[in-house]
């Protein structure tokens, strides 16, 4: 028996070859990034890996063969190829992007192993009294605002104060911040979401809003797919009606839908129109026609824009959507914190107590473990992360897991 695959460091699966063993994640978890070449005795075979850059190369057979493997790799993969006669997509493969297919497993598997660190801060033991301006400074590394860190700090500390210890391991602390941070993320249930809106009188509405360039359209599109796989009919309004180009890539998304045999309804009504008012027609001609979730693309706007930020609260007010859900991403900084609390703030203007329900974290897969974006979003907006989006492809939205965030945290 002999297995090969070639992936990069983002999940991307570049070729494979053979019978994918069942434990290929635990052997990826175990892949030493920081050493190019390695080797391991698997049951009765052996496993060989090698970095070439953001490539890594793994074989799985009864005997060396991974350069030889690579070998042939290279020469396939310089030899012409005819193009392929597009077919229809499954679901769970469409692509937002120009990337290849990834497959989710080895993804997190990846993501894992890259991110098995050392914790800087421990040689052996370290003295309570040292934690704090040494835990304070590494959380700041890892983009958690520092108003957050000292939370987080002040509650790891109290803790084991009220334990009497006066020095702790790298094990014990990591088991005190992921204790930490578990109380602190508000929980997303995703199964009573869905039971939500299945037992909702009548269309349920979904509006998604947030700051330009953060993913909104992409995040929205995998969100339909997500709800497509939970067995409901799903129908989306094109209500940007101020960006250039916003309704057709909308169009894109619901075409590809439809080519991989999962009809998803489309409304538009043109550019310079009331994004409200499109919102409304759309709202109501979802419900004429029994969908089951309508998903309100809107606006990407910032919160010096005025006169957009206007049209939000009036957008919110004219149709008090059943749920409003922030997209927002892992690699800005501090402005966005005080982008959502104005978010917010326009949506409490509307007048029917109202604020942003939950969020959706885009780009995570382009912060390494500068993951702090987490906590800086629930934090402020004291909303629940629905969906860590971790790349292009339908297959990239993750619910959070606290326990991996504290991990990744703590690396």
């Amino acid at each position: 028996m002999q297995y090969f695959i070639v992936f990069n460091k983002k999940g991307i699966v570049q070729h494979e070859s053979g019978s994918r063993p069942v434990y290929l994640n635990s052997l990826i978890k175990s892949i030493n990034m920081k050493q190019l070449q390695g080797s391991s005795s698997i049951q009765d075979s052996l496993m060989e890996y090698e970095i070439r850059g953001q490539d890594i190369y793994l074989s799985i057979a009864n005997k060396p063969c991974l350069k030889a493997a690579i070998e042939d790799y290279n020469k396939i993969d310089e030899s012409p190829v005819e193009p392929k006669t597009p077919t229809a997509a499954k679901l769970d493969d469409l692509n937002f992007s120009e990337s290849s297919s990834i497959s989710a497993s080895i993804l997190d598997s990846i993501k894992k192993a890259d991110f098995k660190r050392t914790f800087k801060l421990f040689t052996g033991k370290i003295k309570i009294d040292d934690l704090r301006s040494k835990m304070i400074e590494h959380l700041v590394m890892k983009n958690v605002d520092p108003s957050f860190c000292q939370i987080v700090t002040d509650d790891v500390i109290s803790e084991l104060r009220d334990e009497k210890t006066d020095q702790i391991s790298e094990g014990v602390f990591k088991e005190k911040v992921k204790k930490s941070v578990g109380k602190i993320l508000p929980n997303f249930d995703h199964d009573k979401f869905i039971d939500k809106i299945k037992a909702h009188t009548g269309t349920f509405s979904i509006c998604f809003i947030g700051v330009n360039g953060v993913g909104k359209s992409t995040s929205l599109a995998k969100i339909a797919c997500w709800l497509i796989q939970k067995g409901l009919k799903v129908y989306i309004a094109a209500c940007d009606t101020f960006r250039a180009g916003a309704i057709e890539q909308l169009k894109v998304h619901v075409e590809r839908f439809k080519t991989s045999g999962h009809p998803v309804g489309f409304f538009e009504s043109g550019y310079a129109k009331d994004d409200s008012s499109v919102a409304k027609f759309a709202i109501m001609k979802a419900n004429k026609e029994n969908y089951d979730v309508v998903l309100i693309d809107t606006a990407g706007r910032m919160h010096n824009k005025e006169n957009l930020m206007v049209s939000l609260t009036k957008l919110i007010k004219t149709n008090n959507p059943d749920h409003i859900l922030f997209v927002g991403e892992a690699l800005v900084g501090g402005d966005s914190l005080y982008h959502i609390k104005e978010f917010n703030k326009r949506i409490q203007d509307a007048g029917i107590g109202r604020k942003i329900d939950s969020i959706i974290l885009t780009k995570v897969d382009t912060v390494d473990d500068k993951i702090g974006q987490v906590l800086n979003f629930t934090f402020t907006s004291n909303s629940p992360i629905m969906f860590l989006g971790t790349g292009q492809t339908n297959m990239d939205l993750k619910p959070l897991d606290a326990d991996y965030i504290a991990e990744v945290l703590t690396s």
